[in-house]
């Protein structure tokens, strides 16, 4: 008797469970929906979501006019790690078989109130502006990179990572 009160509390407990288990969920959470169906007003107001970007402006792209840069790419599927030697102002083709265009390289850079300008004597913080295509020409990033903030240092894209190292050592001798 006592073995049967137990099978039948049992099944009274996990059939229910089962059940719910099974059941589709009439509509999907909004926690779970992508950035693109969520709605828009809800996204953090910053750079890379507004596309409001503090630009370099035409000092810092002249003064670094011809400047050569070192680029790695890890290309996630083969983990082959790609290094590249870019010249400023110069298109260069990219592993993603598209291309970058690096128009400004900024050693001191500091954003302040939407605005990118020189920092403070004795302020370190490499930066380049950059644009980066794929095949058709489409524009995949345009902003800066930094080789010192952790954060901020490479571009994510779903297969390749692009990561500004900083001036070549050539650059920065001569």
């Amino acid at each position: 008797m006592l073995g049967r009160v137990r099978r039948f509390t049992s099944w009274v407990i996990l059939l229910p469970l089962l059940l719910t288990g099974c059941l589709e969920d009439p509509e999907p959470r909004e926690v779970y929906r992508s950035l693109e169906t969520q709605r828009q007003d809800r996204l953090p107001v910053s750079p890379h979501v507004t596309k409001l970007h503090a630009r370099p402006d035409r000092n810092m792209v002249q003064q670094s006019a011809g400047m050569s840069l070192n680029f790695r790419v890890l290309d996630k599927r083969t983990l082959r790690i790609h290094t590249l030697d870019v010249k400023v102002g110069e298109p260069a083709a990219a592993p993603w078989l598209g291309g970058m265009l690096v128009h400004a390289y900024v050693p001191d850079l500091m954003v302040y109130r939407g605005r990118a300008i020189h920092g403070p004597d004795g302020h370190i913080n490499p930066s380049v502006w950059v644009e980066l295509r794929d095949a058709a020409a489409e524009v995949l990033y345009e902003g800066w990179l930094y080789a010192r903030d952790t954060a901020l240092i490479s571009w994510d894209h779903p297969r390749f990572d692009l990561t500004f190292v900083g001036p070549t050592s050539k650059a920065t001798q001569g």
